[in-house]
């Protein structure tokens, strides 16, 4: 048989210690700056604001057709508010998340654009969830999953 040789926990019976993450400058002693956060719009050719607007207008003139005319007041008035949100949700999951990130920069042609609105209308739906339960009841069930609302232009729609 081989003699093998014997690791630090088989000699010592403990484990090496792991040095401790650097947290502060090396020259000066301050504490180091957070890595700057990647937006949507300095990377790919997408403008989240405007896919942003486009599905919060989106729910408004499908409500506005339906005959549903106080619900859609209400998302008038929240039109502005959700529209930030929403840039601002893209913008921190595709900072933070490889998968998000590649779902949107990686695919040829306008895969990228069409997925930004699948995703904005799947989160747009739960945020109204919470301010004007009502209204995601009034919509399709497949505009929660993505899809976009019938008689839309915008990528998504089904003819």
């Amino acid at each position: 048989m081989k003699a093998t040789k014997k690791t630090k926990k088989a000699r010592t019976g403990k484990t090496a210690k792991r040095p401790a993450t650097r947290r502060t400058s090396r020259r000066t002693g301050a504490p180091a700056a957070m890595p700057k956060p990647r937006k949507i719009e300095d990377e790919t050719p997408i403008m989240p604001w405007i896919i942003a607007d486009a599905v919060v207008d989106e729910v408004a003139r499908y409500l506005r057709a339906q005959g549903y005319r106080k619900e859609e007041a209400a998302v008038d008035r929240m039109k502005e508010e959700w529209s930030r949100w929403l840039h601002a949700r893209a913008n921190q999951i595709y900072t933070h998340d490889d998968r998000f990130r590649r779902q949107i920069k990686g695919p040829k042609g306008n895969q990228g654009r069409d997925r930004m609105y699948m995703w904005m209308r799947h989160w747009l739906t739960g945020r109204m969830v919470d301010d004007l339960p009502a209204v995601p009841w009034l919509l399709p069930p497949g505009f929660a999953s993505g899809r976009a609302l019938p008689g839309s232009s915008l990528p998504g729609a089904r003819s």
